[in-house]
């Protein structure tokens, strides 16, 4: 888990980033900090990593060192945790808002949120306007996330087994210069939600990287039975196959710092 986070509207901050904090202004070691502390190094770890809460013991050692007293260390705790119940309801909500979209309209949304992250500072060193390969692999991504976390698609329209990987001929037809020809509509909160993690996971990466990733999946691979490395290839990716690459992977919460599947992260703060 992240110890600093922005989901949802609501940015919270675990007590294990006050801590940091004070090390580096103070210049305290982490050496220094256990011996001073008379914490273990394993709870600082643990700590440090979001992975326990402050309790009162953990709070009067916090307190030894730092001057900050226990009541403000188990209130920043109370506050954390108050803030991560309302995060995760928020996050219900929007998943359960998901409905499939226009491919087009998926389409739209990973452009302009692509360019968004770069103009945030985000993602860094790559090229401001999106190419047709990156473009085309963030729609195979999203298609097979949306399947792994909530057994249903992004979208219905085919994507082809291309020589360079999934590719959806609506977009390729439509897109030119950062920009789609054709009229877009908004689309759901829980598919935006799915979509910016997968630009998280995935925008920085090379676009010959990315299709280089897409060559590892069942669905590319059954596409292109019978052609030759350098044919382009026009079979549809089937549903069942991308179904069998959602199963086998792991998706990340980018924005909560832990895995969908994190059943301890989830039950600790429903």
């Amino acid at each position: 888990m992240l110890n600093e986070i922005c989901c949802e509207h609501l940015y919270t901050f675990h007590p294990s980033s006050y801590l940091e904090e004070f090390l580096k202004e103070d210049k305290i070691s982490k050496e220094e900090f256990l011996q001073k502390s008379n914490m273990s190094p394993n709870d600082f770890e643990n700590f440090i990593n979001c992975k326990i809460d402050v309790t009162p013991e953990l709070a009067e050692k916090l307190c030894k060192v730092t001057g900050v007293s226990i009541n403000i260390w188990l209130n920043l705790q109370n506050s954390f945790n108050k803030d991560m119940k309302e995060i995760m309801e928020r996050r219900r909500k929007t998943l359960d808002s998901f409905s499939s979209s226009n491919i087009i309209d998926v389409a739209n949304y990973i452009i302009n949120r692509y360019k968004e992250r770069i103009e945030e500072n985000e993602l860094v060193d790559i090229n401001p306007v999106i190419d047709q390969i990156k473009l085309q692999k963030l729609l195979y991504f999203t298609q097979r996330d949306c399947i792994s976390l909530l057994k249903k698609p992004a979208f219905n329209e085919v994507l082809e087994g291309w020589k360079h990987g999934p590719v959806s001929p609506l977009v390729y037809d439509a897109y030119s210069n950062g920009k789609l020809k054709a009229e877009t509509k908004d689309i759901s909160a829980g598919l935006k939600y799915i979509i910016d993690n997968v630009i998280e996971g995935y925008g920085s990466l090379d676009s010959w990287k990315l299709s280089e990733l897409s060559h590892n999946e069942i669905s590319w691979i059954n596409s292109r039975e019978g052609l030759e490395a350098q044919d382009n290839g026009r079979v549809p990716l089937k549903l069942e196959d991308i179904k069998m690459d959602a199963d086998k992977i792991k998706p990340f919460d980018y924005k909560l710092g832990v895995y969908y599947n994190d059943k301890e992260f989830f039950e600790k703060y429903q």
